[in-house]
């Protein structure tokens, strides 16, 4: 998942979680902007920051690939690491959740 300040706000929504698909011959790609006031953020400070808990990321990797492919069901995620943490400081941020076809499945 990659963070990107944006403050365009989405007309409907995917999932709860994700708001957009921005896919390409690429990649599978949904977006979710965030605004600090969603409630799993006002409930989730990390040092007085609102940041994304991590079972949010969770739902939003397996949503994202129920979109993806919605005629197969997510049946595991595997290898999650966390890199760094989503806070939501000053102004919104746009949330990626980037999907790759591989030979086991999907990546994220």
């Amino acid at each position: 998942m990659t963070v990107a300040p944006d403050l365009l706000q989405p007309l409907s929504t995917l999932h709860p979680l994700l708001d957009t698909n921005v896919s390409t011959l690429k990649a599978q790609c949904f977006t979710k902007r965030l605004t600090g006031k969603e409630f799993y953020l006002s409930d989730h400070y990390v040092n007085q920051i609102p940041t994304l808990p991590g079972v949010v990321y969770i739902e939003m990797a397996r949503a994202a690939g129920t979109l993806a492919s919605p005629d197969q069901k997510v049946i595991a995620l595997k290898n999650i690491v966390w890199a760094q943490p989503i806070q939501v400081k000053d102004r919104p941020q746009v949330v990626s959740v980037n999907l790759y076809l591989e030979t086991s499945g999907l990546s994220f």
